[in-house]
């Protein structure tokens, strides 16, 4: 009778050790970092457009790291993987490419397609196969570019001058739309009624060469570039000498620089002269 209660006492200690161990495993696999349950995520809409040229660009995203993606791309009739590999170990962001396949395996008048992306952690929850995210996008095909018409323009523009040009540009699709002059970005405002946009259009006196184009852009990223037909004035100009006073620097000069915390510390008064003469008016322009 001795022996056997012992049994039974050192069985329910061995059960109780079992127990508590597993309570400790299931606790660390629950906690463990390695052990996270967070998905990647899949950063795209659910809806876009494509040129089928430019490559599409999906970032994904993961909050410990990134194993694994697959890319199938489908028509609602065929479907095939464009894109499968590993990441890099380690890696949290990475921006997939997707490039419209080259074996016209798709009907070329196909306007909708359907991409498929599933992306996989390195957790090691899930039996070890990680976390997964799959979403489904749905891509409208638009290779047209946007239409963009000149109306009317200035005859002619003169450096150091401004310009004026009312166009047209139609795209259902329209995302952006600006004129380019060098590296200056000029705002199409809205003219008169739908799909009409004019723009004043100024030419810095510092600048010798003018070249303005209008620039429209649609969700798909096609693009046209279209040059607005001005007729070009250089213009030379003068140069004067101003003689300035001290009570002129210590004036206004002086005030213009302490209403500015970059130039309030200026002692000199011709490094202050040329501060707020040079550098705070280009700032300002």
């Amino acid at each position: 009778m001795g022996n056997r209660k012992g049994k039974t006492g050192g069985s329910k200690i061995v059960i109780i050790v079992v127990m508590l161990a597993l309570l400790a495993g299931a606790g660390y696999v629950y906690t463990a970092p390695e052990f996270e349950k967070e998905a990647p995520v899949i950063q795209s809409e659910k809806d876009i457009f494509w040129n089928r040229i430019d490559p599409l660009n999906i970032p994904v995203s993961d909050n410990v790291a990134l194993s694994h993606y697959q890319i199938s791309l489908g028509d609602g009739t065929k479907s095939v993987v464009v894109a499968e590999g590993d990441f890099k170990e380690g890696s949290k962001e990475k921006i997939l490419l997707v490039n419209y396949p080259k074996n016209n395996i798709f009907d070329k008048k196909s306007n909708q397609l359907q991409a498929k992306v599933s992306v996989t952690d390195s957790s090691m929850w899930n039996f070890f196969r990680g976390n997964t995210a799959e979403k489904t996008i749905h891509i409208k095909v638009d290779h047209k570019r946007p239409n963009v018409n000149v109306l009317a323009n200035s005859y002619s523009i003169t450096q150091g001058g401004s310009a004026l040009v009312v166009f047209q540009a139609d795209d259902e699709n329209l995302k952006t739309l600006y004129i380019e002059v060098g590296d200056q970005i000029f705002k199409a405002q809205p003219y008169k009624k739908e799909g009409y946009f004019a723009a004043l259009i100024a030419w810095p006196f510092n600048k010798k060469e003018f070249n303005a184009r209008i620039i429209a852009i649609d969700k798909a990223n096609n693009k046209r570039t279209t040059d607005i037909p001005f007729y070009i004035k250089n213009k030379r100009y003068r140069v004067s000498w101003i003689k300035v006073k001290d009570k002129f620097i210590d004036g206004k000069i002086t005030d213009l620089a302490s209403s500015d915390p970059d130039y309030a510390t200026i002692s000199d008064k011709f490094d202050k002269l040329r501060a707020i003469n040079e550098t705070m008016r280009l700032k300002n322009e």
